[in-house]
């Protein structure tokens, strides 16, 4: 992550002082905002070449970058158990 120097150096110093919990809070919201800011854009320069392959006919490529983005999926393989130990869903194999 890319982290400017005036938020990265402020925040060991508001760690290191104690009851400075807004100044933390403050430098957290901004890095917050700044991932937010720059998955957008990484997502909308993701949208611009899956269209440009679309329209080449580029099937491939195209596929092949959405895969990309949303990822394997994902399958539960664990158990829903009561505080007894019962188990309510088994695991599956």
């Amino acid at each position: 992550m890319n982290v400017p120097g005036h938020i990265e150096g402020r925040g060991e110093e508001a760690k290191s002082e104690n009851g400075r919990k807004l100044v933390r809070r403050k430098l957290n919201g901004e890095v917050q905002k700044r991932i937010r800011r720059d998955k957008e854009n990484y997502l909308k320069e993701k949208c611009r070449v899956l269209e440009v392959h679309n329209k080449k006919g580029r099937t491939r490529e195209l596929h092949q970058q959405i895969r990309e983005i949303t990822g394997e999926p994902k399958i539960n393989t664990g158990s829903l158990k009561s505080r007894a130990g019962i188990d309510y869903i088994e695991r599956t194999k």
